[in-house]
């Protein structure tokens, strides 16, 4: 712990398991000093609102199970809760704006956090190493992905970008070894370099607008990568960052007569370029997706019925397309 930190301790105010300091008659946690399992931080201490978790709060807590930060917090600090490995689950209320540099850092038994949609600035490195996150859906107020931002997220599968994104930093998704595809939204108009390195199963990058500038080694050496950009975009060729590139056109219609709930089932014509092959993935929650393909559809003469006949099972199901 550093000096400064020590003077904090030292000169902060405490109540029950915190350490605390004020600021404008609002409180900004120094410290837990709790025995950790799931803990709920407070809205309020000594009769004012806790409005921050500061930098380092609860830096190196291995006893913290779960956390549930209370709608009073508007800000999580830097490395907030770096180092805590036995965290497991984050419940946060929907007033957090910020997430501050390596707030998640070496949270290696994190599997499940939402980002509540107040959030609009994530810091660099935020879930660093956060080695069994499965999925993460990026607010649609966030407007970049910073430093190494989910570097070494081992096991995420399945990553949501809001379409207000304008830029992937360095090293952004390296390491994400478990990664698929990802979706590229049109605002992007940079790709840090590294930013997909070492994900060794990313096999599909859709990108929804026209080709990004690109830093050097994007997406490493991967023979089985493919890249597949929309109609009406510019900028792409027969290959882009050394990976060969698809024009990706199929299409759900809904104006055509055949889409909703027939006898049985719920489906939908999809329609595209001749000949090819489209997955249709569902999903139940789009908050923590886990999309499951469900379908195998070849696009015969530019068109392909799909039904889902397990549609009743599911009080909601939401459907993607995806290449073979």
């Amino acid at each position: 712990m550093s000096l400064f930190a020590l003077l904090l301790l030292a000169s902060g105010l405490r109540a029950g398991d915190y350490i605390y300091e004020t600021n404008n008659n609002t409180i900004n946690l120094i410290a837990y000093t709790g025995k950790g399992g799931a803990v709920s931080i407070p809205a309020t201490l000594d009769g004012l609102p806790v409005t921050s978790v500061g930098n380092g709060a609860f830096y190196h807590c291995t006893t913290l199970t779960g956390v549930t930060v209370p709608g009073s917090v508007t800000s999580i600090g830097d490395s907030a809760f770096v180092n805590c490995v036995n965290l497991t689950g984050v419940s946060l209320q929907g007033r957090v704006m910020n997430i501050g540099n390596g707030a998640f850092h070496l949270c290696t038994n994190l599997t499940r956090i939402v980002i509540p949609g107040s959030v609009t600035r994530l810091g660099d490195a935020a879930f660093f190493d956060c080695s069994n996150l499965t999925n993460i859906v990026v607010p649609k107020n966030v407007t970049r992905l910073g430093y190494a931002m989910f570097e070494g997220c081992h096991r995420l599968t399945e990553v949501s970008l809001p379409p207000g994104l304008t830029n992937i930093g360095d090293l952004a998704f390296y390491d994400c070894r478990s990664l698929a595809a990802v979706t590229i939204p049109a605002a992007v108009g940079a790709l840090g370099a590294n930013a997909f390195y070492a994900c060794s199963n990313l096999t599909q990058v859709y990108f929804l607008g026209n080709a990004p500038v690109l830093g050097t080694n994007v997406f490493g050496s991967n023979p089985k990568l493919k890249i597949y950009y929309p109609p009406g975009t510019s900028g792409w060729g027969d290959t882009f960052a050394g990976y060969p590139t698809v024009l990706w056109d199929p299409r759900v219609q809904t104006g055509d007569g055949q889409f909703g709930v027939r006898t049985n089932r719920f489906g939908f014509n999809i329609t595209g370029s001749t000949n090819l092959v489209v997955v249709v993935k569902a999903c139940t929650n789009l908050n923590l997706p886990a999309w499951a393909a469900i379908s195998t559809n070849a696009l015969t003469n530019g068109i392909s019925y799909f039904s889902d006949p397990q549609w009743q099972n599911y009080p909601g199901r939401f459907y993607c397309l995806r290449a073979l």
